[in-house]
């Protein structure tokens, strides 16, 4: 009996994250239902129960890049968003003042994204920052709407070849002296 807790206690560990959250659920009679956790990065989603859905919730959060990544260099407009794409969760990481530059791919590491930021301001506490939830919705939603109506193709450049311009008799006289001297 006790090398099976003992198994259930290494099977739910969890790494450490500061973007999953606990807080209290509701039973269906309405009653006091235990704990549930919350992941931040998925909008305020429910991970499950903690001491129900363990196993569920270490599938979720143990392969999740997000911790190590936003650690990286941590940024105030930096939004980490865990999104189920092609019934796969993937990590991704948007910038509040860039999100709409490459709308269709936003970036899975945060080493390119924000290596040479202008608008990059450290990140205070999680606690702090308010509405960290409320904007990885908002990135949720506007990246799930790119990737089902993608955006045209922007058009492309046509390079109008101006004819030369008239040369000046001063032009004409330096060009012919250069072949006349052969150069």
């Amino acid at each position: 009996m006790e090398t099976s807790q003992q198994a259930r206690a290494v099977a739910i560990t969890l790494q450490p994250c500061i973007y999953r959250a606990e807080r209290p659920s509701q039973s269906a009679d309405g009653g006091s239902g235990g704990v549930a956790l919350t992941c931040k990065a998925m909008g305020g989603k429910s991970l499950g129960r903690k001491g129900q859905d363990d196993v569920r919730i270490a599938e979720i959060c143990n392969p999740c890049t997000i911790p190590q990544e936003a650690a990286f260099r941590p940024c105030l407009f930096l939004v980490p968003i865990k999104v189920e794409r092609k019934r796969v969760l993937k990590d991704y990481f948007t910038c509040r003042w860039l999100y709409r530059l490459r709308p269709d791919r936003p970036d899975e590491k945060t080493r390119y994204m924000c290596a040479g930021c202008p608008f990059w301001f450290p990140m205070p506490p999680v606690s702090l920052v308010r509405d960290l939830e409320q904007a990885a919705k908002k990135m949720i939603d506007y990246h799930a709407q790119i990737w089902e109506n993608p955006p045209p193709p922007p058009p492309k450049l046509i390079w109008i070849q101006r004819p030369p311009a008239p040369r000046t008799l001063w032009q004409r006289t330096r060009d012919s002296l250069i072949r006349w001297w052969g150069w």
